[in-house]
């Protein structure tokens, strides 16, 4: 064997992996086919051998392990230590958040120490959430943050409804995109929040008789349409919401360096998780992308109060100020009788307010 082939255990996909020991050959998932091509081959070569005698071997601790995300980061060339190219990569995202480069180059930081296992107790906890219109590039800006060598330890399909799914791709993904975030049901928000903070995870894998224990390689990230895809206020801090009308994916990304960089700065001592004061603040920023579910709420999100309009504001028709609504929060939906408790919300917040031949008109002045 040792002389024929090279074998290892990929610890993400729980595969053996081998490789023929000549020029050109890449490794490959040991299936049942190949085991058996090995098989007949011994028995060819004169080596009295069953396949149990095989597969016992295959299946046991003599096959060393293979860490794909480690061997990666240990394979880069060095840093060139002058440019910042986790900077650069988080600038492609053309948002307003100043606090954006920031947190995105922490959590780049804490994706590769998951990768490493530097810390034993903790899972990467935090997950960017981006938001934007359709066709701004979200998706295709995650799947870019691993390089092509990489790109089949990338998930962007994962269920949240079976719980051995998402176990499993936690242990068996190096990142997973919750592609459409806000079609995640109230329920299933607070199941992430818990399953990210996890570094181990314990389960019964399909078929299994026993309960295993499996390392945690994925960090989450997340994109959605909808810009108020918050649901649960106590989980907030979990992510960085931030929102950007375009995101630059053009040329190409240096993944050598960006994560030669990263690795640097971990091995530097760079923190890679976040203070305290760094939690309340992005909980502070995240309010503004919280479900709303009350009329004079989503009103006052929208239109300055009647104590700050300013005289020369217009007359707004219910319907228009109805469709403004409608367009920033999903929860707004409109039906028979909308109009008419949307206009007493209105008269009790103060509105100046008077009727035409075409209806009732509002003075708003949107924020």
């Amino acid at each position: 064997m040792k002389e024929h082939y090279t074998l290892r255990l990929n610890v993400m996909t729980g595969t053996p992996e081998y490789r023929m020991n000549a020029v050109g050959y890449g490794f490959q998932p040991l299936d049942q086919a190949a085991r058996n091509t090995m098989a007949l081959k011994a028995l060819k070569a004169g080596v009295e051998s069953w396949d149990k005698d095989l597969n016992r071997y295959i299946d046991s601790n003599l096959i060393p392990k293979y860490y794909p995300m480690e061997d990666y980061i240990k394979h880069l060339p060095k840093w060139n230590g002058k440019h910042d190219y986790v900077g650069e990569l988080a600038r492609r995202v053309k948002t307003d958040n100043p606090y954006w480069e920031h947190d995105f180059h922490t959590w780049m930081l804490s994706m590769v120490a998951q990768w490493l296992g530097k810390d034993r107790q903790h899972g990467n906890a935090i997950v960017p959430l981006l938001i934007g219109p359709q066709g701004s590039g979200k998706t295709t800006f995650c799947k870019r943050l691993l390089p092509e060598y990489l790109q089949v330890y990338f998930n962007d399909r994962l269920s949240m409804k079976n719980d051995n799914d998402i176990f499993l791709a936690m242990s068996g993904y190096a990142l997973i995109n919750i592609d459409e975030f806000d079609a995640m049901s109230k329920s299933q928000q607070p199941i992430l929040k818990y399953l990210i903070s996890k570094h181990d995870i314990k389960f019964r894998p399909p078929y299994g008789r026993v309960m295993e224990e499996r390392q945690r390689f994925a960090s989450f990230i997340a994109t959605t349409n909808n810009r108020r895809p918050l649901t649960d206020p106590t989980g907030s801090r979990r992510f960085i919401c931030v929102y950007a009308d375009e995101i630059d994916n053009t040329g190409i990304v240096n993944h050598n360096q960006l994560y030669a960089q990263l690795n640097a700065e971990l091995e530097q001592g760079r923190r890679y998780w976040f203070e305290d004061e760094e939690n309340a603040r992005i909980m502070q920023q995240n309010e503004a992308f919280q479900q709303v579910n009350s009329y004079e709420q989503m009103i006052a999100l929208t239109f300055m109060s009647p104590e700050e309009t300013s005289e020369e504001a217009a007359y707004v028709s219910l319907q228009l100020i109805m469709k403004k609504l409608e367009k920033l929060f999903p929860t707004f939906t409109i039906a028979k009788g909308t109009d008419v408790e949307v206009g007493k919300r209105l008269n009790k917040m103060g509105y100046e307010h008077k009727r035409t031949n075409k209806g009732s008109v509002f003075k708003v002045e949107e924020i």
